[in-house]
C-alpha cells in the first residue's frame, strides 16, 4: 500500500479565526504546507490568507493576540482570526478565509478546523471546504467552548492551485475565533 497523506487544516475562530493549518502526513513525520497556517503572522500585512466579503462594513476581523483576552484558554499558538458580526447590520453576514497550495500531490487528506465563538443568537457557522469539498455548516457553541470540524477529501492526481479554507456566517453580533 502507498503512502497515505493527510492534511490537517486548524480553524481556530476565537472572535476570529486562530489555527488555520494544512499539514501532509507520511506514517508519522507531519510538516505544515500552508503559509501562516495557525495566523501567528499578520494576515493582513503579510497576505498569507485572502480574506473576502460582500459587506466589509458589517463585519469586524481582526489578526488577534490571545494575551488581550486574560480570560480566554488559548487553543494553539499565540495569535488567531477574530471576527464579529457588527449589531448595526441587518441580516447575516459571511465573509470566507482561505489560501492557495501551489502542489498537491494525489491522496487521501483530512481537513480539520478548530473555532469557538458565540451561542445561540449570537454563534458563528463555519463551513469547511477544500477544493469542491465542504463540510455541513456548524455552529459555535460558546466562549472558550473549542469545537474541531474536520473534511476529509481524495485528491485522484496531483494537483496545483487548490483553494482550502472556511466560510463564516452569522447574524447581528455573531462573533468566533
Amino acid at each position: 500500500m502507498g503512502i497515505k497523506k493527510i492534511v490537517r487544516l486548524f480553524l481556530v475562530f476565537l472572535l476570529v479565526f486562530s489555527t488555520l493549518g494544512v499539514t501532509p502526513k507520511k506514517t508519522e513525520a507531519a510538516t505544515n504546507i500552508l503559509d501562516s497556517g495557525g495566523f501567528e503572522t499578520n494576515f493582513w500585512e503579510d497576505g498569507s490568507w485572502n480574506v473576502t466579503t460582500s459587506n466589509w462594513d458589517g463585519l469586524d476581523i481582526q489578526h488577534f493576540n490571545y494575551t488581550d483576552d486574560q480570560w480566554i484558554t488559548a487553543d494553539t499558538g499565540n495569535y488567531a482570526l477574530k471576527y464579529w458580526v457588527k449589531d448595526t447590520v441587518t441580516g447575516n453576514q459571511s465573509f470566507s478565509v482561505s489560501q492557495t497550495v501551489t502542489s498537491l500531490p494525489a491522496g487521501s487528506y483530512q481537513l480539520s478546523v478548530r473555532s469557538m465563538g458565540g451561542a445561540d443568537n449570537e454563534a458563528g457557522s463555519i463551513t469547511v471546504f477544500a477544493g469542491d469539498s465542504t463540510t455541513a455548516a456548524t455552529s459555535t457553541t460558546g466562549y472558550n467552548s473549542w469545537e474541531t470540524v474536520t473534511l476529509n477529501f481524495d485528491i485522484a492526481e496531483d494537483t496545483t492551485n487548490f483553494q482550502v479554507g472556511a466560510i463564516v456566517e452569522g447574524a447581528p453580533d455573531a462573533w468566533g475565533i
